[in-house]
């Protein structure tokens, strides 16, 4: 199948994708977005890509089918921090993703966090499922008392509202820990 087949809103002869639109219509240029990245991976690869569109691109994907290039990002972004950070990746029904955000940021050793916030931008965002991840700037990623409690307390907020934690993930300085696989989830 042709790729005019898969993305008919594109033209061939652009280096970069445009949208084609009738005078009258009124659509927003970000309608679309994810489906123009595609395309351009399609057409031209990598090579046509700054490194935020090839995150972007990555994590617009299904999350949970993309766990080593999640875990390649969290490291880029908070294994060098010197102070806690807080992320949440909000996912829909087929886990992929809606938003990405640094939710909440701390001291050298803790970040206070309100699971309250978390419930309610996955709620605005129309979230199933969420993935949520610190670093610890130690470089341990093995979980403290207070993070499996503050874990625990999230899980039952988002329960309330039908919605589920799929992972707390723990960044360090060279590694990476999964509550998921430490059976604690």
């Amino acid at each position: 199948m042709e790729i005019d087949a898969l993305f008919p809103l594109f033209d061939d002869d652009k280096t970069e994708p445009q949208i084609k639109r009738k005078k009258s219509q009124n659509i927003s240029p970000h309608k679309g977005h994810r489906q123009r990245l595609q395309a351009r991976f399609v057409k031209s690869g990598f090579s046509a890509f700054h490194d935020y569109e090839i995150i972007e691109l990555i994590l617009f994907t299904a999350l949970l089918a993309q766990w080593p290039q999640l875990c390649d990002f969290l490291r880029l972004k908070m294994a060098h921090l010197t102070h806690e950070e807080f992320y949440i990746f909000f996912l829909d029904a087929k886990s992929y993703l809606l938003n990405e955000m640094k939710l909440f940021r701390g001291t050298i050793d803790e970040t206070a966090i309100y699971p309250r916030e978390i419930i309610k931008h996955a709620i605005e965002c129309g979230a199933m499922s969420f993935v949520i991840a610190h670093n610890h700037p130690s470089g341990h990623t093995t979980p403290s008392q207070a993070d499996i409690k503050m874990t625990y307390d999230i899980i039952k907020s988002a329960e309330l509202m039908k919605i589920t934690l799929i992972d707390h993930i723990i960044v360090g300085k060279y590694e990476i820990t999964s509550f998921k696989k430490l059976n604690l989830l």
